[in-house]
């Protein structure tokens, strides 16, 4: 797969015509450009800040200052913003894990003052399954 690569990204660069693939091997060969440690990377940090996002949502602190940047959870909000500039948005979306998503689901919980809405609780439930 890699050596396909390789060959491929080779005949760009001549300016040679790539050969037409199947769209789920093309779908295979951008999966796999990325290291596989981002993809490991990206799932470990977004774990960790759905789990610190659950565990302060329902917090009376929490409701009270939102992310305010003055309070402890504007800290989450930016490590969330930063980590959604860290990972190209197409592994992002590959994965299921858009940190862009991630962020929304946090102000509708600071909107809804820890509840969510219908459309935060699918998310939700797709977070989880991603995470598996």
């Amino acid at each position: 797969m890699r050596a396909l690569l390789f060959i491929l990204a080779g005949m760009l660069a001549w300016g040679a015509a790539i050969p037409s693939i199947p769209e789920a091997q093309a779908e295979r060969l951008v999966a796999y450009s990325y290291h596989r440690g981002d993809a490991a990377d990206l799932k470990r940090e977004f774990r960790d800040l759905w789990r610190d996002l659950n565990d302060f949502r329902h917090k009376h602190s929490f409701q009270a200052q939102g992310f305010s940047s003055r309070g402890p959870y504007g800290v989450w909000m930016r490590r969330v913003e930063d980590a959604g500039r860290r990972y190209p948005d197409r592994l992002q979306r590959q994965m299921g894990l858009v940190f862009a998503e991630l962020r929304q689901v946090g102000l509708d919980y600071e909107r809804t003052r820890g509840n969510g809405s219908r459309h935060t609780q699918q998310k939700a439930a797709a977070f989880d399954r991603a995470l598996r």
